[in-house]
């Protein structure tokens, strides 16, 4: 099979300012397939902790790719490892005092657990236990299940 070589083709300029430089789209004849390697909790999580473990912490960076991980997990079909990673990185907000986001992280794994159909029993029960702040501020369960 022959591939004929293509001019790209100019599709505007940037940020439409007088000097601006065309940009172009860029024709690849043969692109390398996307890698069909099966995503790991322990190929995801890392980078996302990393962001809470860096001095000081970022929270925020943390929460969003979180956010961002798990979404993509989840339109894939990989709900088991977006709960996990859901319900891990909400605890750890939760030590650092970010609630908010750590609540909202762990709905979102409930969210997760119920799309698909997760049978709650003591093990899934048991994800959604916090633990106490370094400052103590929190001491209950994230969705209301019995601390024990």
């Amino acid at each position: 099979m022959k591939v004929e070589a293509r001019e790209p083709k100019t599709i505007g300029t940037r940020h439409g300012c007088r000097n601006s430089v065309p940009f172009t789209t860029i024709h690849h004849p043969t692109m390398p397939p996307r890698s069909t390697k099966p995503p790991t909790i322990d190929s995801l999580l890392p980078p996302i902790l990393a962001n809470l473990s860096s001095t000081p912490p970022n929270p925020y960076s943390a929460h969003q790719k979180a956010l961002t991980t798990t979404a993509r997990l989840a339109a894939a079909k990989h709900h088991d490892i977006a709960i996990e990673i859901c319900i891990t990185v909400s605890r750890e907000l939760l030590k650092l005092g970010e609630a908010g986001s750590g609540v909202e992280l762990a709905v979102r794994g409930l969210g997760y657990m119920v799309d698909s159909e997760v049978d709650v029993d003591d093990k899934t029960r048991g994800m959604f236990k916090a633990k106490k702040g370094a400052d103590g501020s929190f001491g209950h369960s994230v969705i209301g299940f019995d601390t024990g």
